[in-house]
């Protein structure tokens, strides 16, 4: 049985996922490759934003998610707590 993912992960996904389109990404994208439901994707997303991770442009009607230079630092830290949990066998 698989565990569940936790806060932590489940933001870098989120992240990663932006990052991956070039720093903007569509909120389509983002729930699928972040493997959310549309409603625990949007509690997330609305987390980043108000901490200036990410900023939420609006293009021609269609939305729009874009990593701010905090967000990008956000991930490398993210990767670096990983790492040394995974060192440390936490």
């Amino acid at each position: 049985m698989e565990k569940r993912r936790d806060k932590l992960n489940i933001i870098l996904s989120i992240l990663e996922s932006i990052k991956h389109k070039g720093g903007s990404s569509r909120p389509t994208n983002v729930m699928y490759k972040s493997n959310l439901s549309h409603k625990r994707m949007i509690v997330f997303i609305h987390e980043l934003e108000e901490k200036g991770i990410i900023e939420i442009k609006n293009n021609k009607d269609k939305k729009e998610y874009c990593l701010t230079k905090k967000g990008y630092e956000l991930i490398e830290e993210i990767k670096r707590i990983k790492t040394l949990s995974d060192a440390f066998g936490i």
